[in-house]
């Protein structure tokens, strides 16, 4: 792992100063000490493994750990530069890294949630966009803020009607909005064409308003 992270660094093609990467190998290096140890005597505690099967499975959350790092710091480099273009970038909640493989995304009134499952699930960073932008417009349309006893229906008119404002925020931020339908294909492909729940419209519906002219589809 340590010759993994020393080369990672050393062999950066960015015109990151050689001082900043050294700083933040140092930081990273740290990062797999600690959570080796915590991985390791948590994984003996909790799912009672042999002690070399310990460590195996540390090993692989620490991969997994450096994985949806380098991952969701793209994520927050794309969810800044939507929020500039929000016309409201104060009150957008900082976006957050949640520890699932669901494919999902959500945003409450103070923060932004990104799951494992679908910093995974999203191919390009224009999905990524498109799934930032979308939770963005819940924001920016008050959605945070909806009364409790609000009925299902209204639920699917709010997300279909973000579903649009993830789309005017990629083109102001110039991202390709032409397969972005591809997120809910996919997941349609997989679970069935309906609904993944009764507050949202279907995968084919949201397709097929994700089809734009001029872009082959």
């Amino acid at each position: 792992m340590m010759l993994y992270l020393i080369e990672r660094y050393t062999n950066n093609k960015d015109t990151t100063t050689m001082k900043q990467r050294i700083k933040q190998l140092a930081q990273d290096t740290l990062d797999v000490i600690a959570y080796s140890v915590v991985g390791i005597l948590t994984v003996i505690a909790v799912d009672k493994l042999e002690p070399h099967k310990a460590i195996l499975e540390a090993r692989d959350r620490i991969i997994n750990l450096h994985h949806y790092k380098a991952t969701f710091a793209k994520a927050k480099l794309i969810h800044a530069k939507l929020a500039k273009h929000s016309g409201m970038p104060h009150q957008i909640p900082g976006l957050k890294l949640h520890d699932s493989t669901m494919v999902n995304a959500f945003v409450t009134a103070n923060d932004m949630y990104i799951t494992q499952g679908m910093l995974d699930h999203a191919k390009s960073d224009a999905e990524l966009a498109y799934v930032l932008g979308h939770e963005m417009g819940h924001t920016m349309l008050y959605h945070t803020t909806r009364p409790p006893n609000m009925k299902y229906t209204d639920s699917r008119i709010h997300e279909a009607n973000v579903d649009k404002i993830a789309i005017y925020l990629m083109v102001r931020t110039g991202y390709n909005i032409c397969n972005v339908g591809d997120v809910w294909k996919r997941l349609g492909d997989k679970y069935g064409h309906g609904a993944a729940s009764d507050s949202h419209p279907s995968y084919l519906y949201r397709m097929h308003e994700l089809t734009f002219p001029n872009c082959g589809g």
